[in-house]
């Protein structure tokens, strides 16, 4: 299913669909014909513009995280633990640190509802997260041994399925020994076996399909929204700029990344 979400997601891609029209246009000019060439061309450049302008990223971004109002770490309810859903931080073996990307607030809010005393172990859900997620939790000051590390998970899905099974295996144990993040249960407020309730932290924009994800396939647990990372929410009502509507870069990776959680979340709905 992994492979076929990547297929998916390619031909979806406004660069891919940009670059069928530029070969289209190509094709078009080989064989002389002018009018049709000078139309598809047209086409393309207006399609990858739209698709680069930052203004764009404001308009799908605000529906997905409208329902996820800022919230201070400090007046989020307490939960048994911290699922952070991997993405913003890559790391290798080689390299002592995390290397931090778009999404790295994820991490970084998790330590901080940790500090907050909002639950006694985060769970970073991610493949690779040991050398990214985990360093840097360590960095900002979290305990190792108050990380339960999931590194299997490739897709949204798959974080709620193996959340899960750490959550069940947790449970399981009652609090004995032998696991790493389990020290917490030896304290007599931890005595009890750890229930299924967890703040779920991920982009704001990411929140709706990965509670959607949690409610199919993990619909013991329950989830509370920590969302961080916002696109659009905190700066709805700015004046309108200018070079909003000039193409970037950055911003064209960005709405591709919206688009995606569209194409993600509905998807689901609808197929699976």
């Amino acid at each position: 299913m992994n492979l076929v979400n990547k297929i998916v997601g390619f031909f979806a891609n406004p660069l891919t669909i940009g670059m069928a029209l530029v070969v289209a246009a190509l094709v078009l000019a080989a064989v002389r014909r002018r009018r049709a060439t000078i139309w598809v061309a047209g086409i393309a450049i207006a399609w990858l513009w739209f698709w680069s302008m930052p203004v764009v990223g404001g308009w799908l971004a605000l529906p997905l995280e409208r329902n996820f109002p800022v919230q201070l770490a400090e007046e989020m309810p307490e939960a048994d633990a911290i699922a952070v859903m991997g993405g913003g931080v890559w790391g290798a073996t080689n390299y002592p640190y995390a290397m931090l990307k778009d999404g790295a607030d994820r991490a970084w809010h998790a330590a901080r509802l940790w500090k907050a005393g909002k639950a006694p172990i985060i769970i970073p859900s991610c493949i690779g997260a040991e050398f990214g997620d985990v360093k840097l939790l360590v960095d900002l000051g979290v305990p190792r041994d108050a990380v339960i590390l999931e590194d299997k998970a490739l897709n949204t899905e798959e974080n709620a399925k193996f959340v899960k099974e750490i959550l069940e295996g947790v449970e399981s144990l009652g609090g004995s020994e032998g696991l790493d993040g389990l020290e917490w249960l030896k304290h007599p407020k931890h005595s009890k076996p750890l229930k299924h309730k967890i703040l779920l932290v991920t982009s704001a924009c990411h929140m709706r399909r990965s509670l959607y994800m949690f409610e199919k396939y993990a619909p013991e647990i329950e989830c509370i929204p920590a969302a961080t990372d916002y696109a659009a929410l905190p700066w709805k009502n700015l004046p309108f700029k200018w070079r909003s509507i000039l193409p970037d870069i950055g911003a064209f990776a960005r709405n591709n990344a919206f688009l995606h959680e569209y194409i993600g979340y509905w998807g689901y709905m609808w197929f699976r």
